[in-house]
């Protein structure tokens, strides 16, 4: 499953290292927000009742900005790599 359309215009190959922290930022406070939510239903703070199904949409969204995070993260290494090896030419 590519998730490519979930990595707001991500380009490995024009990646600073700015833009890296500013993309795991997003994604980070995105997952931190439902965690957050779902915190509310085990300690009792209940703001409305979630449903079996949103909590579950919930964890997955947690586990595909997590997936994002480690693409990217991956992606930006690659690109150093590929930078060096092409600077030691």
């Amino acid at each position: 499953m590519s998730f490519d359309h979930r990595l707001e215009g991500h380009n490995p190959y024009e990646l600073s290292s700015c833009q890296l922290v500013d993309a795991i930022h997003s994604m980070t406070s995105r997952a931190e927000s439902v965690a957050v939510m779902l915190e509310g239903e085990f300690h009792g703070l209940e703001l409305g009742k979630l449903s079996d199904e949103m909590k579950a949409n919930a964890l997955s969204s947690i586990r595909m900005e997590l997936l994002d995070i480690k693409q990217t993260v991956s992606d930006f290494h690659e690109f150093q790599q590929q930078q060096e090896r092409e600077n030691q030419k």
